[in-house]
């Protein structure tokens, strides 16, 4: 992780939210002045379950994963944080340390804005604390729809779930370069590597999908799409 040289100002800024459009100069001033613009690689990690919150991180490009760690060591990822998001909102204003942990999934490219900057706009500023509880609770819905719409498939539909998601939620597109391993896809909908690739196999066998390398196409998105919902 290393800061950006020429961090972008806040009041000029085209990635700024609309969560920001609330504050006056002299607000974005003190944002500006509070935060630090960093990229990360793919593989580097973030955040550790326990440390010390300290910034309100929202992601300008790439993907992120949040996810857990059991006593062996092994990944639970809960969700993926994609461009414009607040990453790691569910517990910043309940807690003191990150209950998750965070990793970078490709390039990423993020500001890091002192927590106590933003309590105080929220202290403040109404309109700017009724927007950032309602991206509060966008994060939180979003969390809890792809949980239970897991639990509700079987193995073939879990897999069909992730593929539809990225093409359609994240990269708007039919043709995507898988960001995930199969190892995280699996973590990601609780399936071992081995059932993943083989289901994957399976969706290109069938004519669903194609797979060039990272490189993956959806060709039947109505059939993805269905066993999404009776896999």
């Amino acid at each position: 992780m290393k800061s950006v040289d020429t961090p972008t100002n806040c009041m000029q800024c085209p990635l700024r939210s609309s969560l920001f459009e609330s504050l006056g100069r002299k607000e974005l001033s003190c944002v500006h002045l509070n935060k630090r613009e960093v990229v990360m690689e793919p593989g580097e990690q973030l955040v550790r379950s326990g440390d010390k919150i300290t910034h309100f991180l929202y992601l300008q490009s790439g993907l992120l994963k949040l996810f857990t760690e059991s006593d062996s060591r092994r990944e639970q990822i809960i969700s993926i944080s994609r461009p414009r998001d607040f990453v790691g909102l569910l517990n910043i204003f309940s807690d003191t340390h990150h209950r998750y942990s965070m990793s970078a999934i490709t390039d990423v490219r993020f500001c890091m804005i002192e927590v106590d900057c933003i309590k105080q706009l929220v202290d403040n500023n109404g309109f700017f604390a009724r927007e950032l509880l309602k991206n509060m609770s966008i994060a939180v819905d979003h969390i809890l729809k792809d949980s239970y719409n897991l639990r509700s498939l079987q193995m073939h539909g879990r897999v069909a779930y992730v593929l539809y998601e990225l093409s359609t939620e994240i990269f708007g597109s039919t043709g995507f370069e898988l960001p995930l391993s199969r190892k995280e896809v699996g973590q990601m909908v609780g399936v071992s590597t081995e059932n993943v690739i083989r289901v994957m196999s399976e969706f290109r066998q069938d004519g669903i999908i194609r797979i060039e390398g990272k490189k993956i196409y959806v060709l039947e998105p109505e059939r993805l799409r269905l066993l999404t919902i009776r896999g």
